[in-house]
């Protein structure tokens, strides 16, 4: 963990470019997020829809978190291309697991 770094062993100079270096993919990932958040043509699906292309059931979809959701009232709205992102990225990084490669990046590139 970043934690076990400690910040006096960067270089001053060097310590913005580890920063910055250590947060490019979550960058990189939000910026694709944010710039696809919903092209002109994506289909909006209701519940039912999102359920069968999910492959789970509703009472799932409603109680998830991790899926992508829009809220307008009281009904949900999907957006097929978010979705079908949600179904390709598989396995989501844990905390542990994302500050455990901030670690190495910062140990590979900055603690030589």
């Amino acid at each position: 963990m970043l934690d076990n770094i400690l910040l006096s062993q960067i270089p001053l100079e060097k310590l913005a470019d580890a920063v910055a270096l250590s947060l490019q993919p979550f960058i990189r990932e939000e910026l694709r997020r944010v710039s696809g958040a919903m092209a002109p043509t994506d289909e909006i699906l209701n519940i039912d829809e999102a359920a069968k292309l999910l492959g789970l059931s509703k009472p799932t979809v409603y109680a998830s978190n991790s899926i992508p959701k829009m809220k307008k009232g009281n009904r949900l709205y999907f957006l097929k291309s978010q979705l079908v992102d949600y179904l390709k990225t598989g396995k989501k990084k844990s905390i542990i697991d994302i500050n455990n490669e901030i670690d190495q990046v910062i140990k590979e590139n900055y603690l030589k």
